[in-house]
């Protein structure tokens, strides 16, 4: 297990034995634990289950290339057999020899190898050895040593590398398109859980400019009672003010609801336990940084082609229809085999004799010639190819689709990223702006030219300036993290390297 999921797992469970934090609402204890977002990536790579499904797809694909691979396993053989047999003699033998029967025992050894290789030669070795004796052999042994080879090649249909090989090479590429699918799955784990990350975060400082609007609002109340005692203000003021007092409340306690709506989604995304979802509260440690970087839509596009899982894939399932076309354009041919044979035997009345007459080249057997086997119709093998080259022009009309889509996704994403820059700048501006209003508003209230309900309008403002603030902010950050989506780079942007058993990360 990664050391940091080691830690993070440590620090649940000692917060589950001390239990710091306590829930006001109903009074239950809960556990407070402190993530940032890498700790978070940390925790939903290493339980989810999506995640743990597909690991399993690449050691799969890498047995299928095995199978594949056995084709060229060659066959070996080995038998023994032992016969006696003893039948009646014919007449004539009967009259020349007086024997009533005839007696033949034998006993034979034989072995072969046989396969075929990545050219479609097919061949095959054997050898044999028989020990007979009997009435035939005027009951004396008789050794028959035989050893012989055929090579069967053929020149048109499964001729070559690529018409033996097509399956392995197909199979290969449907591995690494199995790693494309986890890269992607992976990649889309992470942008939900950044996406929960932030939107926490937002929930958490959204609550907080809520509580300070509240104070502002109370702090108000208080001042003017204290005014209206002393005859400032009408007692009408205490009532605009107080008005004030519960809808901040009100918006406290929604956005309250908010947090802890964010919070549930984020733990469940982290796969935690129904009893840990109900019990631990996350606190997030990360704040979403303000950084410039270089935005480029050529560029972008680039990193797109190169790294994006489902451009990737659909470049590789062109590379494979292109190899089932191949092979099936070859499968259309008639079987036109070369065929070579080459046997030698030797006949004495000992083992090894017979092996030096067998090796002597005393007798042979060769042949040479072709077989020639023509499908008439040959529909099934037509149709094949005529349907391979279908399924071809569909994959390239889908790999342009694609490409088309991520030229109109980085363009957004990098138009998104230059929009939110533009939103925080204007918000921060805007914020400075309702915080220099309200000082101002302040001040003609305590002069009296004001009033309570003008005073909690500027209020009000000022609540939505830094709310949009934090919102344009977080955007912006989710927004940096699109465009690694739509790249493909989100993997190497967060250091993280993947396989089909784990990942792992340089990051500490």
């Amino acid at each position: 297990m990664n050391k940091k999921i080691q830690i993070i797992l440590f620090l649940i469970l000692l917060s589950v034995q001390y239990g710091f934090a306590s829930d006001a609402d109903n009074n239950r204890l809960r556990d407070e634990v402190s993530l940032g977002l890498f700790d978070c990536f940390a925790l939903a790579l290493d339980n989810n289950i999506d995640i743990s499904v597909i690991r399993h797809d690449p050691v799969i694909s890498d047995w299928q290339i095995f199978a594949q691979k056995a084709i060229f396993d060659p066959s070996f053989g080995f038998n023994l057999m032992y016969a006696d047999a003893k039948t009646p003699a014919p007449s004539i033998t009967r009259l020349s020899t007086g024997l009533t029967s005839i007696q033949n025992e034998s006993l034979s050894v034989g072995s072969s190898v046989s396969g075929l290789l990545p050219t479609g030669t097919l061949y095959s070795l054997s050898y044999s050895d028989n020990k007979s004796e009997g009435t035939t052999t005027f009951f004396a042994p008789e050794y028959d040593s035989r050893f012989g080879i055929r090579l069967e090649q053929p020149l048109l249909r499964n001729f070559g590398f690529d018409a033996n090989i097509a399956q392995i090479n197909i199979a290969i590429i449907n591995k690494k398109i199995s790693c494309e699918n986890l890269r992607q799955t992976v990649i889309e784990i992470l942008d939900q859980v950044q996406s929960s990350y932030w939107d926490l975060v937002f929930a958490i400082r959204d609550l907080e400019v809520k509580k300070e609007s509240l104070e502002l609002a109370k702090t108000l109340l208080r001042d003017n009672k204290k005014r209206v005692e002393v005859g400032i203000l009408p007692p009408i003021e205490i009532t605009q003010s107080e008005a004030g007092v519960a809808s901040r409340e009100e918006a406290v306690i929604l956005a309250q609801q908010a947090v802890s709506d964010r919070q549930n989604d984020l733990k469940v995304l982290l796969y935690m336990e129904p009893s840990d979802v109900m019990r631990i509260v996350v606190k997030p440690t990360d704040i979403p940084e303000l950084k410039e970087i270089e935005l480029s839509v050529d560029k972008s596009l680039e990193k797109a082609r190169q790294y994006r899982p489902k451009y990737r894939k659909a470049k590789m399932a062109v590379d494979s229809e292109k190899i089932n076309m191949k092979y099936q354009f070859n499968q259309r041919f008639p079987e036109v085999n070369f065929v070579g044979e080459y046997k030698l035997e030797g006949v004495e009345n000992n083992f090894s004799n017979a092996l030096d007459s067998m090796a002597a080249d005393d007798t042979r057997e060769w042949l040479l010639g072709v077989e020639v086997t023509i499908p008439l119709g040959n529909r099934l093998r037509r149709s094949n190819y005529q349907i391979s080259k279908l399924e071809m022009k569909k994959r390239e009309l889908e790999l342009r689709k694609i490409e088309l889509d991520l030229v109109r996704e980085v363009d957004n994403a990098v138009a998104n990223i230059r929009t939110d820059h533009k939103r925080v700048k204007a918000t921060v501006a805007a914020r400075i702006l309702a915080e220099e209003a309200l000082k101002a508003e302040t001040r003609r209230l305590e002069t009296g030219t004001s009033t309570s309900h003008d005073v909690l309008q500027f209020q009000e403002e000022l609540s939505r300036a830094r709310v949009k603030e934090i919102q344009a902010i977080i955007d912006l950050r989710k927004s940096y993290f699109e465009l690694y989506r739509v790249e493909g780079t989100v993997l190497e942007e967060l250091d993280i390297e993947i396989d089909e058993f784990k990942y792992a990360s340089s990051r500490r």
